[in-house]
Parts: C-alpha cells; structure tokens; sequence
C-alpha cells in the first residue's frame, strides 16, 4: 500500500459551528470529573479507495481493526489503534502500516490500495460512561449541553447522543 503525505487535521470539520470550541489540554482533563482515572485513547484512522462494499470490526488481543465504506463517495475507512494515556494527534507511520497491514490479513482485495490520508486524534473516555446532560449551572446566560466521553464508541452511539441532546435544546425552547 502506498501512503501519501497529507496533514493531519488537528480540528474536526465541525469545530466552526460550536462556539469556543478548542481541545482541553490533559491537565484541564484531569481537573474536571468524571475524569478520575487515565483515560481516552489516540485513535488512527487510514482513507483508501478499493470501492468495496462490506463493513468488518474485529477486536483481538487489545486490538482494534475496522473495515467502514462508505457508500456515497466509495472511500473506505480503515482503523485503527487504541493506545490509553497517548495524547498525541500526529500520525504515526508504525501505526498506519500496522493498521493497513491488519486490515489486509481481513480483506486481502484492500491490500494494493492507495491511502488517500490519514487522520490521528483523541477518544475520551470516563470512568463514569458516556456524559450528555444539561449543566444545572448557566455560564454567561448561556446553557451547556454536555455530551462527551464516548471513548471508542462515536460512531456506534452518536446518533442516540445528539438525539438526546435535540431533546434537551427543545425542552430548553419549551421552557422559555
């Protein structure tokens, strides 16, 4: 496989519609509970494009390989890495290979592909679960809707999360 030299990009596409967003450092973490334990994990996703059509997950000995098309654009998303306590959103050549390399062992027709890029970035996890509530506490007349620590599991419950937080915004706008 072929890997290409794109940046990696340190915010995600959405940070412009939420206001002040910027990453916590680990010190502000670790100042706020439910962030009582170490935490989180650096996450490594790879972009190829074989065109394929079946969705693989495989867990083994700690290990973390996906397989995730998607079908509008025929891009592929290939993961990844788990590596608690690691804070860093760089990428990693050792990992990418180890990450293409064990993606090819499931789907051997992915093996020739071109890496289109890759992206390395930060899952939070608590001690306590997944947050998404509402701050009983306004901050500048402002609400807080939190929905965060979702560790690895983003892509299997967003959709459950921000429909929980549609509720809480409508409840807010019920009230007023």
């Amino acid at each position: 496989m072929e890997l290409s030299d794109s940046p990696t990009d340190s915010h995600p596409y959405w940070a412009h519609s939420v206001e002040n967003f910027r990453f916590l450092t680990r010190e502000e973490a670790l100042q706020h509970p439910p962030y009582d334990k170490p935490f989180g994990m650096t996450y490594t996703s790879v972009m190829i494009h074989p065109g394929i059509k079946r969705f693989v997950c495989v867990e083994s000995h700690g290990q973390y390989t996906y397989i995730l098309p998607r079908h509008a654009d025929g891009e592929v998303i290939v993961g990844g890495t788990a590596q608690v306590g690691n804070w860093s959103t760089a990428n990693s050549d050792a990992d990418i290979a180890a990450i293409l390399a064990r993606a090819a062992v499931l789907m051997p027709e992915i093996s020739d592909s071109k890496v289109l890029h890759a992206k390395a970035g930060l899952r939070p996890a608590t001690s306590r679960g997944t947050r998404v509530e509402l701050d009983p506490k306004r901050r500048n007349k402002t609400w807080v809707i939190h929905n965060y620590g979702h560790g690895g599991s983003g892509h299997t419950i967003h959709r459950g999360c921000a429909s929980e937080v549609v509720k809480i915004v409508r409840s807010l706008h019920a009230n007023l």
